[in-house]
Formats: structure tokens, C-alpha cells, sequence
């Protein structure tokens, strides 16, 4: 009874999956940033971050429909991460430009969490030996990049990969030595900030935020303490309680003024790897809990992409199976990015693999 509950609550008309628009917009070196409207704009070149979320993507759709067609752009995702080693070393350059050349020299916290994100899917869900073989190899390299980071978002991406890495290799104790570090720090950048009404780890809510929860929940079930799990759900509810409208649709906190200590959320722009994480953090505490209320708000929160928003509009377009840059004034911003449809993409890969029944074909 509870399963077949389960499945009339999870029972969802879901788009199929098209990455047409991911295959469009990567070349030979990777997944270009932007567009203009729907078409790649090569000025604004590459990034680790981007390449990084569409290489989980191709992982994904490969792990879900194991079709061939996914290995070339998958193949060219890793070759870039692999590229950014200035040196060979194990820190990640973030930004090139479109004829190839390397944009910074001090590159973020954000990107070296987000590329062990990456790494540590790939190695749990890798289609081929060779893959896997790379993937480890620069997972390792970049191990010691934790002992510098200062970001709390950056321990959550890297908290992310380092569980993933896990559960291929559960036995690994260096590694479950650095997430025990960063979920501690996690832990503890809570509680410098947090209070009965601010339950935050900073003075500012900003992006992609519910991957925080999702690294609290996810280290608690590696670490089995509780604890850390019991924090990442509280959390979780409160993200999604403020990101909740008067009529109960998903809001999401605008990056035009974010979120601040006493002040009321900014209501634009929204943007769509807000949502996608919502949808992971979701299925995290599911997993973790197996209640059914998360399923609930997974599908709350994706239905945020097809209209049940702010504005009433779908961010997706559908001839192109592309999904606009987010929710501004007056309705959608018109163009493409890698980030808003790689977010989409996730989130309807995810969507489709906690859906009962037979997975879509891959076109």
C-alpha cells in the first residue's frame, strides 16, 4: 500500500528528455556560457562551473538511458576539467575565452567544489573504465584544494563529490576524513550564524542555496550522524518556506538583492539552478527520510519551470527544449545559458528517475 501511495503521489505527465539544446550549445572544447536567445554566443566562451554541471548531466542521461550519443559530449566535459590543471596540479582554472585562451589566475572556491562535485558523480556513474580511471585520478589530485577553502557553498559542492566517491569506494578513509572535516566546518559555520529565526550558515542568502542542506542530509547518511542529517532537513524546511508564496506556489530568492539578515527576499530575477537544487535537496531528505511530503515538494518545485511561478509562465520552450534565464520583471529573460539549461536538464533527469514506470527514450 505505502509503494502504490507512493506512486499515485509521484505519477507526474513529465516532458521527455531532449538535450538537444545541451548538444547545440557545445563544441569541441566544452559547453559554451551563454546565448543570444537561443543560439551560442561565443564572446562569453567557457566555464569549469558549466562544463562541470553538464558533465553530471551527460553522466546522468547516460546512467538513465545508456545511450551511445552521450559519450562524445560527455568524453568532451571531462577532457575540459581535465584541461583546467594549470601545470598538472590539482586546482581548476575556471574561465576560457573562445579562442582557447585562460581568462584568471585566481580561480573561485566555487568552481574547485563544484568540479569535485562532478568528479565524484562520474567515478559512482561511469559509463566506461577509462572514464572512471580519469576521474579518479583528478579527484585525488584536487583533494587537497579543501584545505584552503572558505566558502561554505564550495564545502557543499565538494561534500556532494566526496559522497558520491563514497559510495564506489566506502572503505576509502582519507577521504571520508576530508568530508568529516568539511561537514564539521559546514556544521560549524552554523552555528557562528545561525538563530532561532535566521537558521543559516551566513548573513546573506544567495544562490543555488539549497545545495547546503543537501550536503548536511547527504554527510549525515555517510557519517551516520544524525546530527548533521537532522540539521540539513531543518534547513531544507525553512528554504522552503520563505521560497513559498501566499497561494503555495515555489518563489525563489531573486539575485537582484538576494536575501539579507532582516530584510525581506528579493523577488527577481530568479533563476532555475535555484530550483534544480531544491529538487536534489528534496530527494536527498527523501532518501534519508523516506517520507513521502519530500516527493511533494520535488514536484512543487519542478513545477516551477512549467508555469507555476510568479509570473505564470513556463521557462521552457519547448520547440527548442531550452529553458530561459530566469523569472525578471514582466516575465522571462528571453535568452539561453548553459547554467539555466544544464539546471532544467537535472532537474527533469531527476524528476524522471524517481517517476514510476518505464524511462522515456532519448531522441
Amino acid at each position: 500500500v505505502r509503494e502504490e501511495n507512493r506512486q499515485l503521489r509521484m505519477r507526474l505527465s513529465l516532458p521527455e528528455v531532449r538535450l538537444s539544446v545541451l548538444l547545440a550549445m557545445t563544441d569541441d572544447v566544452g559547453i559554451l556560457q551563454h546565448c543570444v536567445y537561443a543560439t551560442p554566443d561565443r564572446r562569453h566562451g567557457y566555464s569549469i562551473d558549466d562544463n562541470a554541471r553538464a558533465l553530471i548531466v551527460a553522466a546522468m542521461a547516460w546512467a538513465h538511458f545508456q545511450d551511445d550519443s552521450v559519450l562524445g559530449p560527455l568524453q568532451t566535459y571531462l577532457a575540459f576539467l581535465n584541461h583546467a590543471r594549470p601545470g598538472g596540479g590539482g586546482r581548476f582554472r575556471n574561465f576560457m575565452s573562445y579562442d582557447r585562451s585562460w581568462q584568471e589566475t585566481d580561480w573561485s572556491d566555487d568552481c574547485q567544489g563544484r568540479t569535485q562535485w562532478a568528479l565524484g558523480y562520474l567515478i559512482a556513474h561511469a559509463p566506461d573504465k577509462s572514464m572512471g580511471l580519469l576521474a579518479q585520478d583528478l579527484f585525488r589530485l584536487s583533494l587537497t584544494n579543501f584545505e584552503s577553502m572558505a566558502s561554505p557553498r564550495a564545502w557543499a559542492f565538494a561534500i556532494l563529490g566526496l559522497y558520491y566517491y563514497l559510495r564506489e569506494f566506502p572503505s576509502d578513509h582519507a577521504v571520508c576524513a576530508v568530508l568529516q572535516t568539511l561537514a564539521q566546518r559546514l556544521d560549524s559555520a552554523f552555528q557562528e550564524h545561525e538563530t532561532a529565526d535566521w537558521p543559516w550558515c551566513e548573513d546573506v542568502v544567495t544562490y543555488e542555496n539549497a545545495r547546503v542542506p543537501q550536503a548536511l542530509i547527504l554527510a549525515g547518511l555517510a557519517l551516520d550522524e544524525e546530527s548533521l542529517k537532522q540539521k540539513g532537513l531543518r534547513v531544507l524546511r525553512w528554504l522552503l518556506d520563505v521560497q513559498t508564496s501566499d497561494d503555495g506556489h515555489l518563489s525563489v530568492i531573486g539575485s537582484d538583492g538576494w536575501l539579507r539578515r532582516g530584510a525581506r527576499r528579493a523577488p527577481y530575477d530568479q533563476q532555475p539552478v535555484e530550483a534544480a537544487a531544491l529538487i536534489d535537496a528534496c530527494k536527498a531528505a527523501h532518501r534519508a527520510t523516506e517520507d513521502e511530503q519530500w516527493l511533494i515538494q520535488m514536484r512543487r518545485c519542478f513545477a516551477w519551470y512549467l508555469g507555476q511561478n510568479d509570473a505564470g509562465v513556463s521557462l521552457i520552450e519547448f520547440k527548442s527544449h531550452g529553458c530561459h534565464d530566469g523569472l525578471v520583471r514582466g516575465g522571462v529573460n528571453q535568452n539561453f545559458g548553459a547554467e539555466s539549461c544544464v539546471s532544467w536538464l537535472l532537474s527533469l533527469l531527476t524528476m524522471h528517475e524517481m517517476q514510476p514506470g518505464e524511462a522515456p527514450e532519448l531522441p
